[in-house]
């Protein structure tokens, strides 16, 4: 008879290098410059949530995602944004390889896909770059999979779809390409 707990061991050991492999690439990464000065994308972020947090936003109408500006800047205080940032990123990369553990497990049901799936998303050295960046495509990829996770999980309730809606909502407004 098998026992789960010992079901799949060199997938098990692939995680755990996967999982390695982003502790090494976060903490090396965290002291470089595109972390702690943002450029392009990553510091109109930044200057967003200044403005967010300074209650300072424009009247005319503008078109920008606000949702992720808005997180960094309850964050505690500015200087802190850029790491901070950084390690909501990680958060949500890290959860994202759990999400998609999920998904690949309610899809395919079948013993090692979900783990693989997992291990792959984790180790995606283009998906960790840009998670520790000062970024929104990681928080709102964080939102969508989880809109994706539910909606394959609701057994058509209503409760279900419309937590569903209102993650697939706020991955909207954390990211507008998720249309």
């Amino acid at each position: 008879m098998s026992d789960n707990n010992n079901k799949y061991p060199a997938l098990k050991i692939l995680l755990g290098c996967a999982l390695a492999y982003v502790g090494i690439f976060a903490a090396i990464f965290m002291a470089d410059p595109l972390v702690l000065a943002p450029q392009l994308d990553a510091k109109e972020n930044l200057l967003w949530a200044g403005r967010i947090a300074s209650g300072n936003l424009p009247v005319e109408p503008f078109y920008r995602a606000l949702l992720y500006p808005f997180l960094i800047a309850q964050l505690g205080p500015e200087s802190a944004w850029p790491l901070t940032g950084s390690l909501i990123g990680l958060l949500c990369h890290l959860v994202n390889g759990a999400l998609v553990w999920g998904i690949a497990r309610k899809v395919w049901n079948a013993g090692r896909v979900p783990l693989i799936a997992a291990i792959l998303y984790l180790a995606n050295p283009a998906s960790l770059f840009f998670a520790l960046q000062l970024l929104d495509v990681t928080f709102g990829t964080s939102l969508f999979l989880g809109a994706i996770l539910v909606t394959i999980n609701a057994r058509k309730q209503l409760l279900s779809y419309c937590g569903a809606g209102l993650l697939c909502g706020l991955a909207i407004l954390a990211r507008p390409h998720f249309l």
